[in-house]
């Protein structure tokens, strides 16, 4: 169980039309939690609308005037299914009780006259049960946040490069496509995320990485669109380079690459890089695991080339690879 110290985060909601038992239970477990009191279940959820960002439990008598207690926890896991619910409940009215735990919504209940003893472990579970729940959520959203920064500057430089690559055609998407396999292929492998350096962007960032990214993207379609074409030694150097990992990161080169490019961070080495990968899909080359690992190879039966719209839909909607990693990311 935590400390006491740590349950002063939240509160508990403690809503009985008694007044004796609401001074009661403030005397008893108020050394303990921080808690907030209602005499009945208007009275209750206005005060839980009012502080629901603080409040972790609610406890509530089963038999007020008006809404029952069972009606009233319904209600606010409902509204907020995170909050630890408690039943407080007389013998005579057991039955209902657990109807309504077994109906969901309700952590558990509490008979009347309370043992004190096995009530405060009752509050304590659920209090520890409500952060450990925010925790998880916390986590979540940090690992999401993550991963709309990523999406967020692949789809930058998609709308960067979708004009270039129209003039260059479906192959260069084909070959971005392919890099962002590998790339994220590389990522789930890695004990350091290949996009963890990206940075939270302000408006005026975003508008600074656009400028970046289309500059340097500019430079890889204009390397592309030269009439030097790749010999077969050069082909031979792009495998072995494909291989390189960065001695900090272990990144390896295409990985690198892709992301300097998507920070518009990449030098000349990654920009010509990228440009001969481009210029080996133009030649009849994609990368495609091999023994060694990831190479380019020439396929005898290469795929049929669709059209530009259908490969731009391949690589942001109806790639089942990348859809998968993402949605494992998720998990």
């Amino acid at each position: 169980m935590s400390n006491d110290s740590n349950y002063s985060k939240h509160a508990i909601l403690f809503i009985d039309d008694e007044e004796q038992s609401q001074k009661y239970f403030s005397q008893i477990f108020g050394r303990i939690f921080r808690i907030y009191l209602a005499s009945d279940a208007e009275e209750g959820l206005k005060l839980f609308e009012e502080f629901r960002d603080e409040i972790g439990v609610v406890v509530s008598d089963q038999r007020m005037p008006g809404m029952s207690g069972s009606e009233l926890l319904a209600q606010i896991a409902e509204d907020n299914p995170d909050v630890v619910n408690i039943l407080s409940t007389a013998y005579s009215d057991l039955d209902a009780a657990i109807d309504a735990v077994n109906k969901g919504g309700i952590y558990r209940y509490v008979t009347k006259p309370w043992d004190l003893a096995e009530l405060e472990v009752t509050l304590r579970r659920a209090m520890d049960y409500y952060q450990l729940k925010e925790q998880h959520r916390m986590l979540a959203r940090m690992k999401i946040s993550g991963l709309e920064q990523m999406f967020h500057q692949s789809r930058l430089l998609a709308c960067l490069a979708i004009p270039a690559l129209l003039e260059t055609g479906p192959l260069a998407v084909r070959a971005f496509r392919d890099l962002l396999r590998l790339s994220l292929e590389q990522e789930k492998e890695s004990d350091q995320g290949a996009f963890s350096g990206t940075e939270i962007l302000s408006p005026t960032g975003r508008q600074d990485l656009s400028e970046r990214v289309k500059g340097r993207l500019g430079q890889v379609m204009e390397l592309v669109k030269s009439d030097e074409r790749l010999t077969p030694e050069r082909i031979e150097a792009l495998n072995i380079e494909m291989e390189e990992r960065d001695g900090e990161t272990r990144q390896s080169l295409p990985t690198r690459a892709l992301i300097l490019l998507l920070q518009g961070k990449a030098t000349d080495r990654e920009v010509g890089f990228l440009a001969d990968l481009l210029k080996a899909y133009q030649d009849g080359y994609e990368i495609r695991p091999a023994q060694l690992g990831w190479q380019l190879i020439q396929s005898e039966t290469p795929d049929e080339t669709l059209s530009v719209q259908e490969e731009i839909y391949s690589l942001f909607v109806d790639d089942s690879f990348l859809v998968s990693l993402a949605l494992g990311e998720l998990q």
